[in-house]
């Protein structure tokens, strides 16, 4: 079964346009992408590799695709991992690290040679 490994750190929402009456759009199909890369949150099984969503092989062949995912792709934030068994940390170990917005954490400030702020709990 398909994997999809994101190191994003929001959730994505590829969704699949149809010509409808009067020249408008209409959703034909919406694919899920779970997010959260360095974020904490239960309902999601986070690895090292990034965040995992299962998919159905026509969604992986769809999100191959879709426009917005191959720029992800391209940027190195998500990739479909086909195998039966997936090693998250293998496949998502050569993902772009966080795209700027997870939350900064004390190793950031070390990483700059900064102190961290001190917090109320100290």
């Amino acid at each position: 079964m398909p994997t999809v490994i994101s190191k994003l750190t929001c959730g994505m929402d590829y969704t699949f346009y149809e010509p409808g009456p009067g020249g408008t759009s209409r959703v034909v199909k919406t694919i899920a992408v779970a997010g959260g890369a360095g974020v904490s949150n239960p309902k999601t099984l986070h690895t090292p590799g990034g965040a995992v969503t299962i998919i159905s092989a026509e969604e992986a062949e769809l999100l191959g695709k879709h426009p917005l995912f191959q720029e992800h792709a391209a940027a190195g934030h998500v990739e479909i991992v086909k195998a039966r068994q997936v090693d998250a940390d293998k496949a998502g170990a050569d993902l772009a690290q966080d795209a700027g917005s997870a939350p900064v954490t004390p190793a950031d400030y070390t990483k700059k040679g900064k102190t961290p702020p001190k917090s109320k709990a100290d």
